[in-house]
């Protein structure tokens, strides 16, 4: 009965974690956020959350790849390509992987 109990809250948190727009911005920028919850934070339909993951040191290049715009016609496109290539850590990998 705790396991089922536990479980369910943790379902309840993920839940509210990506439908709350300021505790999802919180966790992106989080070092203590899994791996697979920047993942799930990265489909976010708030823009300043997909920021916050593009800038995340710790997401992956695949991650970047997919989050980085098809075209930049809008302003929220530019944004989140400039999160993207600001990232400290694969901004630079991710732009010689685009151009070459």
């Amino acid at each position: 009965m705790e396991l089922e109990q536990s479980l369910v809250e943790a379902r309840t948190w993920h839940v509210k974690y990506v439908n709350d727009p300021k505790i999802a911005r919180d966790a992106a920028n989080s070092d203590s956020t899994s791996l697979e919850d920047l993942i799930l934070l990265a489909s976010s339909q708030h823009i300043f959350v997909r920021e916050a993951i593009a800038r995340n040191p710790r997401i992956p290049v695949s991650v970047l790849t997919a989050l980085f715009p098809s075209k930049l016609a809008t302003h929220d496109d530019f944004r989140l390509a400039r999160s993207i290539v600001y990232n400290r850590v694969h901004g630079a990998e991710f732009i010689l992987a685009t151009i070459l």
